[in-house]
């Protein structure tokens, strides 16, 4: 667990930066971003745990969804 747990957290600063650059790519090449406000997204989050939860908690079986967001 202890390597896993290195690996996260060494990968988190490369993945922001990565995306920065892939957007800024993005962006560059005539494609539209949009950067969300913390709201927005905290609006995203929860009305995907209240309506696209419950459909696909079956899916991926009981233990494992319950794991996997710590319910």
């Amino acid at each position: 667990m202890a390597t896993a747990e290195k690996m996260e957290t060494a990968r988190w600063p490369l993945a922001e930066a990565e995306t920065a650059e892939f957007e800024q790519g993005l962006k560059d090449n005539g494609s539209m971003v949009y950067d969300f406000t913390p709201e927005e997204l905290a609006g995203f989050a929860e009305k995907v745990r209240a309506e696209v939860w419950p459909e696909i908690k079956e899916e991926y079986g009981v233990e494992l969804f319950d794991k996997v967001t710590g319910k």
